[in-house]
């Protein structure tokens, strides 16, 4: 499944979930084309609450994506409604770049910064080689929020700009887990 066609569907559970379908919500069957089924895991016992477990939700995925040198990916509008922690990994399969593909975390407000080129705060994670790298963004608070996998010169790293397109391909998950 491609990154936009999750996005989608992940959007779509998304507005399910704030509309109070939460506790309720089981997978099954409809959810066969999520990668590794169910978009987060959630218990189906009508005597819990939100507020009665933890749990995380999937807030972010692509696979197999190639993202060419001055290009980034980003989901925003994540919207968050508990002091939390965003977590997850990133899995280069071609990385041949001689500076960082960065994670960037940033409030929605600051990705319109960081979209026009201005001055912006974000959790940051830098990742220098193929391979397999987890990452963790501690004491998230409540607010609209934009992720964005970044091979530009927008972030903390520089792209070396050398005439040879330094692209990535990556698989990527994130997720949100409240405090």
């Amino acid at each position: 499944m491609r990154c936009e066609e999750f996005g989608i569907i992940l959007k779509e559970w998304g507005e399910y979930h704030a509309k109070g379908g939460f506790a309720s919500f089981k997978c099954d069957s409809s959810f066969a084309g999520f990668p590794g089924g169910c978009p987060a895991p959630v218990p189906d016992s009508s005597g819990w609450t939100n507020d009665s477990f933890s749990y995380s939700r999937l807030i972010a995925y692509c696979e197999d994506k190639a993202l060419d040198e001055d290009y980034y990916l980003y989901w925003d509008n994540i919207s968050i409604d508990k002091i939390g922690r965003v977590y997850g990994y990133i899995n280069p399969t071609h990385w041949d770049g001689d500076y960082g593909l960065e994670i960037l975390l940033m409030t929605m407000d600051g990705f319109a910064a960081y979209d026009s080129g201005e001055s912006f705060s974000a959790w940051h994670r830098s990742v220098y080689t193929e391979g397999y790298y987890s990452f963790e963004f501690i004491n998230v608070t409540p607010g609209n929020y934009a992720l964005v996998v970044d091979n530009t010169n927008r972030g903390w790293e520089a792209t070396d700009f050398d005439f040879v397109n330094d692209y990535a391909v990556f698989d990527f998950e994130a997720y949100f887990e409240p405090y």
